[in-house]
């Protein structure tokens, strides 16, 4: 998959936005919202073209995907901040 990204961390909670420009939702947005907090990320996302979740909680069906990474992983990239990895929580 292929993104821009949009994030605006005046928001509450701080909002970040896919819209998919290659992939199997292209053309699609995925409205999400994120915390950083100290080397923890925190995301959750909605299924594409549904309402922005409020809380970073998901439940079997709910077409979220919430994710935490850390820091001292490698992976995904923050601006000002070593690369993630994405992990599942639990």
């Amino acid at each position: 998959m292929k993104a821009r990204i949009t994030i605006d961390p005046s928001k509450k909670p701080k909002t970040i936005d896919y819209d998919v420009i290659d992939g199997p939702t292209k053309g699609k947005r995925h409205l999400g919202i994120y915390e950083l907090d100290g080397d923890t990320f925190k995301s959750c996302f909605g299924a594409p073209g549904a309402e922005r979740p409020t809380d970073f909680t998901s439940k079997p069906g709910d077409g979220r995907t919430s994710t935490v990474t850390r820091t001292k992983s490698s992976g995904f990239w923050i601006p000002g901040r070593a690369p993630l990895r994405a992990r599942r929580p639990g």
